[in-house]
Formats: structure tokens, C-alpha cells, sequence
């Protein structure tokens, strides 16, 4: 009996304990902060939640060249910035791989699913602020998935003449953020695709 209740303890522990880092896998810190610094006419924001589920992984693996980690997979949240009401963008977070490890990067998405800016929520990697004091972000912005794949490839790593003059000797870096923009518009057309569509 004892055993038994240990061994009910220890599993309830490890659950308990894979959600929490399922859920601040691709969390938003401080949403408030950082919904308003992108959308300083903001007045409010409503949070969305839905499951990144096996169906959108799938989906992923079908539309780009490479695949979500299994910790992507899960409840996630797309915030709607509004000013009175009214919808202006969105925000969403999601994380990538990088050489130094995760990075996690707080995307800023247009209504019509184009990029439209982003920041390092979490970065180790020291070309992280080389990119973020960079025009980088400019050739991105504006940008549909359609358009990022031609420009920079399908996996995000084409020579392009203006991404080098850009990031230096940080293009792997830069490669990971364009695969991070390419997953984040498809992911969030695909999961709020319908929500986005009425809110317009």
C-alpha cells in the first residue's frame, strides 16, 4: 500500500512538473510590458488560448522543412493588442534552437499574418544584440511566410547580400530567427487562423 502511494506521489510530481515547463516553453513574460512597448497605442489586449496538438505538428512537417520539438506541443497563447476595442496586431512567442541553446523571441504579427517586428525575450548567444541594434529587423517586416520562404529559402539560410551586411558573422543566428518567423506565421494561421479572420 505504501508503495503504491509513492509511486502515485512520484507520478503526479513528474506530471505536474512536465506541464510547468510546457507551459513557460514558449511563455510571454510580463505581457503587459511587452504587448505595450510593441503597441504603444494599445489600450488593452485579450489573450487567446489554444492547443499546438500532434495535428498541427504534422502540418508543419508538411508545409516547411523542419519539424516542432515535442515541449512546442501543448496550450499556447496569442495576445490581440486593441485600442478601444478595436484590433490592431498580434503577439506571440515561440522558441528555436539555436547553437548556444534556446532562444526565445516575442513576435510581432499584422492582422493580415505579415511580420511586423520582434524582440529577444531570451537569447545567450551575443549576436542577439548585434541583431536587435541592427536594420535586421527591416528585412523581415512586412514580410508573409510565402514571401520569407522565396526571399530566404524554405529553412531560412539563402545568401542574401543585404542579410550579411546586416548580421555579420551572426547568420546562424539570423537563420534561426527567419525559421522562427516562418513557424510562428504558419503555427498561428493555422491554430487562429479563424479567430484572425473575424477579428479583421
Amino acid at each position: 500500500m505504501y508503495l503504491v502511494k509513492l509511486l502515485t506521489a512520484a507520478t503526479t510530481l513528474m506530471l505536474a512538473t512536465s506541464t510547468a515547463h510546457s507551459i513557460a516553453f514558449c511563455d510571454l513574460r510580463d505581457p503587459t510590458r511587452q504587448i505595450y512597448d510593441l503597441y504603444p497605442e494599445a489600450t488593452a489586449y485579450r489573450s487567446l488560448v489554444d492547443e499546438i496538438d500532434h495535428k498541427v505538428k504534422q502540418d508543419v512537417s508538411d508545409l516547411l522543412p523542419f519539424d516542432l520539438h515535442a515541449r512546442e506541443l501543448g496550450m499556447h497563447t496569442l495576445y490581440v493588442a486593441l485600442a478601444d476595442k478595436q484590433p490592431l496586431g498580434l503577439v506571440h512567442v515561440r522558441s528555436e534552437a539555436s547553437r548556444w541553446g534556446l532562444i526565445e523571441i516575442v513576435w510581432s504579427l499584422g492582422l493580415d499574418l505579415k511580420v511586423q517586428d520582434f524582440r529577444f525575450q531570451r537569447c545567450r548567444d551575443s549576436g542577439c544584440r548585434t541583431l536587435s541594434q541592427s536594420n535586421f529587423n527591416t528585412l523581415l517586416e512586412g514580410k508573409t511566410l510565402a514571401e520569407l520562404k522565396s526571399e530566404f529559402g524554405p529553412e531560412g539560410d539563402r545568401r542574401h547580400t543585404e542579410l550579411e551586411n546586416a548580421v555579420g558573422a551572426h547568420a546562424d543566428l539570423a537563420n534561426a530567427v527567419i525559421r522562427s518567423a516562418m513557424k510562428t506565421l504558419l503555427i498561428t494561421d493555422l491554430v487562429w487562423g479563424q479567430e484572425i479572420a473575424a477579428a479583421q
